[in-house]
């Protein structure tokens, strides 16, 4: 009975959007390399002269159920980095779109990951095509989050082009590994709360090493939990 539900729900949705759906999990579950198109159309319940039909090779599927999801995120970022005038609100809402972002598209960590090992040729051009021309004003954006802040005196001198490496680094992290995590402290993993204690101290660490003295908070509440006097003295360099 089941079955046949899902069938009539099958046959009632869009089977371009069918296809693009089951495409991403079953690149996020084998790569894009590994991926095959007849698993595809029977995962998104069509047959493969349909799914040819609408996507003529596997990379134009890869990159037709990728693209849409990182243009989502880098609107959301290019948003974020220009949303206020402090520097430190800023990162604040670019680290909130982060975590957001990939706790709402649990798949794209790991299907990036796949992607990565394996040479990442589709990835760079879906993102070279993203980047290009006017859109390319989000990392001006990112950059502008820290230079900003040097300028006004309320963060100190630093690399900008690293302190966005290690921004994204630290955000992306905890999703695709927290299978590694949990297997040398599996209580930290799997507490609930572990996304968003991790957001807070995400953004503690990287205003303390950021800011100057004594201009460590933004104006808004940062996190739940103050850094101790020791954390405070600790200098970082990026």
């Amino acid at each position: 009975m089941n079955k046949i539900k899902q069938k009539q729900s099958n046959q009632e949705t869009d089977p371009r959007q069918r296809i693009l759906e089951a495409a991403l999990k079953v690149f996020a579950e084998k790569g894009r390399q590994g991926a095959r198109t007849r698993e595809i159309a029977q995962a998104a319940d069509v047959n493969l002269a349909m799914l040819h039909y609408y996507y003529s090779s596997k990379d134009e599927l890869y990159i037709r159920a990728v693209t849409p999801l990182l243009l989502e995120d880098f609107n959301r970022l290019k948003a974020a980095a220009t949303s206020v005038e402090d520097p430190r609100q800023r990162l604040q809402a670019v680290v909130g779109v982060y975590f957001d972002f990939l706790k709402s598209n649990p798949l794209l960590p790991r299907l990036v990951m796949w992607e990565l090992v394996t040479g990442a040729q589709v990835l760079k051009k879906i993102f070279a095509e993203l980047l290009k021309d006017e859109k390319s004003d989000l990392l001006a954006g990112f950059r502008g989050i820290f230079l900003d802040g040097q300028s006004r005196g309320i963060f100190r001198p630093h690399n900008a082009d690293q302190a966005v490496v290690s921004t994204v680094a630290l955000c992306i992290f905890p999703f695709i590994a927290r299978e590694i995590i949990g297997a040398f402290n599996r209580d930290l993993a799997n507490q609930p709360d572990f996304l968003a204690a991790h957001q807070r101290h995400v953004l503690d660490l990287l205003l303390q090493a950021l800011t100057a003295e004594g201009k460590t908070q933004p104006p808004g509440p940062v996190s739940e939990t103050q850094p101790s006097a020791a954390h405070e003295q600790t200098s970082l360099t990026l």
